[in-house]
């Protein structure tokens, strides 16, 4: 197995896991009334089920779009839910390996 297909199928692996893990975590949230419209960032994390930290880094990042009420930043439960459903390479701006290997070879020819 060559190097490009073992860190092709790792990815795979890695997006699988992560969507089964956020459905489980939904499920296990779908208990409380949802949460819809502007949230404050703790509140957020809380929904996503992890830290404000990771919340405050993805909006400074851009990942994440927020506005800012006054001093608060606030994020929308939609927004941040469309955010953690998109595929993992996507979220993270990560190349198709297939794609750019075959634009290479094209360069070449």
């Amino acid at each position: 197995m060559s190097l490009l297909d073992e860190r092709a199928l790792r990815q795979l692996l890695e997006d699988a896991v992560r969507r089964v893990v956020r459905e489980e975590l939904a499920a296990s949230r779908n208990t409380k009334e949802p949460v819809r419209g502007y949230v404050s960032i703790q509140a957020a994390a809380d929904h996503a089920g992890i830290v404000p930290g990771t919340i405050r880094r993805w909006i400074g990042e851009g990942k994440l779009p927020a506005r800012k009420a006054g001093r608060v930043w606030r994020v929308q439960i939609e927004d941040l839910e469309a955010f953690l459903c998109r595929p993992q390479a996507e979220a993270h701006g990560a190349i198709d390996i297939r794609k750019r290997a075959e634009e290479l070879l094209a360069k070449g020819r």
